[in-house]
């Protein structure tokens, strides 16, 4: 809905949307090869204009088929028990539930890594692994009847979603157009339960 809000408003800009990591995307926007992302924040960003668009709660993602599926939240014992698919140790995603699980003193054995959205949810879809993802990212499945999703418990875990730019080059009059639709929308989807 964001990116159609702003093309009605604006048809004449050239919209390019690129998908990766949140460190790969930081890592565009210092190049320049991009001019804003939104991602998710794990600290601060030294050179980065940032502001906060929502806070996520993480949740248990897994086959609807699974021993785990149905009922409310779950402890992140009894998730981390199960076999999981994670982005690796540099994904900051990763690095929240491996603190979590420090605190709480629960092992995080049995994990297949994986630097692939679309494989984390395979695995999760045919019952190999389960996940850790905000509602967001697998609304789709979930509605489709395709997976289950439990918040996390004991402790909660979320991450915080934001619209970032760089400090160090002029924004353009589409990309600061781009920032206020983004500031203005989301906050109305969210408020609507329209967000995921």
């Amino acid at each position: 809905r964001i990116l159609e809000n702003f093309q009605a408003q604006y048809p004449n800009v050239r919209i390019r949307v690129e998908e990766s990591l949140s460190g790969h995307l930081i890592d565009m926007l210092e190049r320049g090869s991009i001019d804003l992302a939104i991602t998710y924040l794990a600290g601060r960003l030294r050179g980065m204009d940032s502001r906060l668009l929502l806070e996520e709660s993480l949740h248990l993602v897994g086959a609807v088929g699974s021993s785990l599926a149905g009922g409310r939240g779950v402890s992140l014992t009894v998730a981390l028990s199960q076999p999981m698919a994670l982005p690796g140790p540099d994904h900051a995603l990763r690095r929240l539930v491996e603190t979590a699980a420090r605190q709480s003193g629960s092992a995080l054995n049995n994990v297949i890594e994986v630097n692939s959205l679309a494989l984390q949810m395979e695995l999760a879809t045919r019952g190999v692994a389960h996940t850790v993802l905000p509602l967001a990212t697998v609304a789709a499945q979930l509605a489709r009847g395709e997976l289950f999703a439990r918040p996390l418990a004991n402790p909660a875990i979320s991450r915080r979603l934001a619209i970032v730019v760089p400090r160090s080059r002029p924004l353009s009059a589409a990309c600061v157009a781009m920032r206020k639709t983004w500031l203005e929308t989301a906050p109305a989807l969210i408020r609507s339960g329209n967000w995921p």
